[in-house]
């Protein structure tokens, strides 16, 4: 079986995920990577220096956030080149990055022979012939299927309260997350935690859940159809939960609530707009003081989860 896999997104996620396929494909018989395709190949270029101010502020961040493990900061670091130079495998762009283009459709199948796609947060929406040109295309999805089908699953399912946030690995249709799911998980919300530390959690039982997945696609097994009420969030949504420019009109607990859920929320206060991660108690009469529409006063403690002179420097 000749494995390519897609990704868009260098995230905490992709590199886990990415790395593990391939190391996991090294002891697996009959099974191998034949390439990775990406339409961003400038998202996964990273010098070392570059990874290594990453790193130090991840430990930063950990640091100074107490609801926030090491490992749920740690950055985006993963190098594609650099990567599949180790393994042995070719990096692949299509031109005008169009996935969906035939003539890169046919490039793909003839100089790389792959029979299996494996979407790693590929942003691309997939039409027929990609599909078709493949025996099987399956997606990694971090949310449980149908509830949260769409972008930022693992936000919305704690901004909903749910006590368990969960992903699935599905197979692919034209339709966006509507596939039949070959494998699921979940990992418990702890209290007290947030949105890193729920994607830290997630990312270690989904790649825990990775032979799994690689048994259920060479069976070729069907997956079982989603069942129960789905739920859909848009890239709008996202925005929206992300975005307050009149925070005056929300309570206290909904900033708190959208912070946890989102980790950042720009907030704008005295015409200014700021990636603010913590607020904390204040005083009126603060440069950047707010009062909610509760009554109490806050001003930003943490931005981009840093104290402000750090952030600004």
């Amino acid at each position: 079986m000749r494995l390519l896999i897609l990704t868009d997104l260098n995230t905490f996620e992709t590199g886990r995920l990415i790395a593990a396929t391939l190391d996991l494909v090294e002891r697996r018989p009959g099974v191998e990577v034949c390439g990775i395709v990406t339409t961003r190949p400038g998202e996964f270029r990273m010098s070392r220096g570059r990874a290594a101010r990453r790193n130090a502020r991840a430990g930063l961040i950990a640091a100074l956030n107490p609801d926030t493990s090491l490992a749920g900061a740690m950055p985006r670091t993963i190098d594609l080149g650099r990567v599949a130079g180790r393994h042995g495998i070719p990096v692949v762009s299509p031109p005008g990055g169009d996935l969906n283009a035939p003539g890169f459709i046919g490039s793909l199948r003839e100089r790389l022979g792959a029979d299996v796609a494996l979407s790693y947060y590929c942003t691309s929406v997939l039409r027929r012939p990609f599909l078709d040109a493949f025996a099987q295309v399956v997606n990694f999805h971090d949310g449980l299927l149908p509830a949260y089908r769409g972008l930022n699953a693992t936000s919305f399912s704690l901004y909903s309260g749910e006590e368990w946030t969960g992903f699935t690995f599905h197979r692919m249709t034209e339709g966006l997350d509507t596939g039949p799911v070959l494998v699921e998980g979940a990992v418990p919300v702890e209290p007290g935690r947030g949105l890193l530390d729920a994607i830290a959690g997630k990312t270690a039982a989904a790649v825990a859940a990775l032979p799994r997945v690689l048994d259920q696609i060479e069976a070729g097994a069907p997956g079982v159809p989603q069942v129960g009420e789905g739920g859909y969030f848009s890239r709008a949504e996202g925005m929206a939960m992300t975005s307050l420019e009149r925070p005056t009109e929300v309570t206290a607990g909904e900033l708190r609530r959208r912070l946890r859920a989102f980790w950042s929320v720009d907030i704008t206060i005295g015409g200014r707009t700021l990636p603010v991660t913590r607020l904390r108690p204040s005083r009126p009469g603060r440069p950047l003081a707010i009062r909610t529409a509760d009554g109490l006063v806050l001003e930003p403690d943490r931005v981009l989860g840093l104290p402000l002179r750090f952030y600004r420097g």
